[in-house]
């Protein structure tokens, strides 16, 4: 048998949360590749799901940025809706980071 040694950063998935920052239409409207983009955030949001990994998301001033573009916003978790933050970094979010804690994960898959 062969002794496969595990690297020390690959992701767990009982310690593992993905995070979803600012899909909001101001920001993606002229992103190179947007709809490639917009797929690959599905497919991860929907591995996710299947893997049950909490997910959380974040927007920018929701007020005048809008929210999160519909089509990633069916892949979030209805019951925990984004942190709305008026700050770029995600970790000056009291709330935003008070769940990070509270959910004990170390890991964090951003997209």
């Amino acid at each position: 048998m062969i002794n496969v040694k595990e690297h020390p950063h690959h992701l767990k998935i009982d310690n593992t949360l993905v995070v979803v920052v600012d899909m909001q239409e101001p920001f993606l409207q002229d992103i190179f590749d947007r709809e490639r983009l917009l797929n690959n955030v599905r497919i991860l949001l929907q591995g996710a799901r299947i893997m049950h990994l909490p997910i959380l998301c974040t927007t920018q001033y929701a007020k005048r940025m809008g929210d999160t573009i519909p089509e990633i916003k069916e892949l979030l978790p209805p019951l925990l809706p984004p942190f709305d933050k008026i700050d770029f970094s995600c970790y000056r979010s009291v709330p935003f980071v008070s769940e990070l804690q509270r959910s004990g994960k170390k890991q964090i898959l951003l997209c």
